[in-house]
């Protein structure tokens, strides 16, 4: 994940093993941190380093409930780092290449404790060709065995810059390419994340929004399958709700957690399992007016991971045309959903989800100064709210289909109706952050450092 954090990362322990608690600790530990443009957060472990370079340092934050210590260190990679991602549990980081050879990008597969080449990884170092020799960023996903990077590049076409971004998924270990998705001139692949370990979800937008357009290139997410090959079609895809015809989707972002798979190495609670997660969908809508394309306010689609995988076809999902693909429309998979209005910045996108919980913050009124919310989509935490004891430090909601069903936008041409329930947690206290972020033991606040006007410090 490239982009620094100027500011500081604050650790509040909570226990994650109980959904009825978001407690914060008031022990804490702070030291600075050097300044680098590449970071990443994961499994509990913060890591950084720097755009062309090849050190990576780590740093495991303690964790309270199973009283880990703090550990550091670092590795030499012997590679110039364009951007990487990591596996805690596997031992593994995945390193981009910072270096080029023509259009052709260099993936590899390193030891987290050791920078050398992974020795489980009989191919360490893969390869695929994209569109352009330079590429903007990547945005990299590990799901156990899988490595998927999405590589974003643009092309110069009639006088324009065009996303012309490219999807590259390999089984690591083998170094086996499972799955290759270039974007066309109509329609970008724009996002992704893993189902499971023989799914992929993809995001995929339209360029070019006109009236009659094929319906093929309409904006979509997409579930394809490993098992059909490197070039192969998706086996669903699952329609937006209907727009105006003067409406276009801008931006997609999907995210949800990683989730290996539970042994020795990677306790999880028992409601969270690799199957069984919540998927957020983010998506920024534009609407034209008078020639003048006017950006919507963000929404935000928050459902389970196996809405996704299901067969749809006896509840009267149809093939595309000329295709394998099941067409999956709105109305067949919409009331499986939550939207909300709820915008995370791009920055800490793919950390604010975890299992079964997604983490954002509350305005007070007061700038910098915000209240935690942890909504759990868990549904032992959603049909327990009656027998929850009072707590002074939050304060609780049940948010079901009666309270909030239907969400209404001008936009859209057919009724939207998203009764998802979840349990809302809130802090009474305030805290001073910039973002928020969850993974599965801690929650991490970033606040502006009043101390270093370029560095960082992690409080703890």
């Amino acid at each position: 994940m490239s982009g620094g954090i100027e500011g500081i990362l604050r650790a509040v322990q909570f226990s994650a093993l109980d959904e009825e608690k978001l407690i914060f600790n008031p022990q804490s530990y702070c030291f600075q941190m050097e300044y680098g443009n590449l970071w990443e957060l994961y499994g509990g472990v913060y890591a950084q380093g720097a755009m062309g370079h090849g050190m990576l340092k780590f740093r495991k934050a303690m964790v309270a409930t199973t009283s880990e210590d703090e550990r550091v260190w670092e590795i030499n990679t012997g590679v110039p780092i364009r951007d990487f991602s990591m596996d805690v549990f596997q031992d593994l980081v995945v390193l981009v290449d910072y270096r080029n050879t023509g259009s052709e990008r260099q993936v590899r597969f390193h030891s987290m404790s050791t920078g050398t080449p992974h020795p489980l990884a009989k191919r360490p170092v893969v390869t695929i060709n994209a569109t352009e020799p330079r590429f903007e960023s990547c945005n990299i996903a590990i799901n156990n065995d899988l490595v998927g990077i999405l590589f974003q590049d643009q092309i110069l076409y009639a006088n324009q810059r065009l996303e012309s971004n490219v999807l590259g998924v390999w089984a690591w270990k083998t170094g086996d390419m499972l799955l290759r998705l270039p974007s066309t001139l109509d329609h970008v692949v724009e996002t992704m994340c893993f189902l499971s370990s023989s799914h992929i979800l993809v995001g995929w937008r339209t360029l070019f929004y006109r009236e009659g357009i094929n319906r093929q290139v309409m904006p979509s997410l997409d579930v394809y399958e490993f098992s059909k090959g490197v070039d192969a079609q998706p086996s669903k895809r699952f329609l937006l709700p209907k727009m105006k015809e003067t409406a276009t989707v801008l931006e997609f972002s999907i995210c949800c957690d990683s989730t290996p798979t539970p042994s020795q190495y990677c306790p999880r609670p028992f409601y969270t399992s690799p199957d069984h997660r919540i998927c957020k969908v983010q998506i920024s809508l534009g609407d034209e007016l008078d020639g003048m394309l006017t950006r919507e306010s963000p929404m935000t689609l928050l459902l389970f991971t196996h809405t996704f995988l299901r067969d749809y076809k006896p509840m009267g999902a149809i093939l595309g045309e000329g295709t394998s693909t099941t067409i999956v429309p709105w109305e067949l998979w919409g009331e499986s959903t939550r939207l909300t209005l709820w915008n995370s910045p791009a920055s800490v996108y793919s950390i604010c989800v975890n299992g079964l919980r997604v983490i954002r913050k509350i305005s007070t009124g007061v700038q910098q100064h915000f209240k935690i919310q942890l909504c759990d989509f868990n549904p032992y935490a959603v049909s327990s709210i009656e027998s929850l004891p009072g707590k002074p430090t939050s304060t609780y909601r049940y948010v079901n289909s009666a309270m909030e069903s239907t969400f209404n936008m001008h936009i859209f041409t057919q009724q939207v109706y998203t009764p998802l329930p979840y349990l809302e947690v809130t802090t009474k206290r305030s805290f001073e952050a910039r973002d928020v972020m969850l993974d599965h033991d801690n929650v991490y606040l970033v606040r502006v450092s009043v101390t270093f006007s370029r560095s960082r410090d992690l409080v703890v």
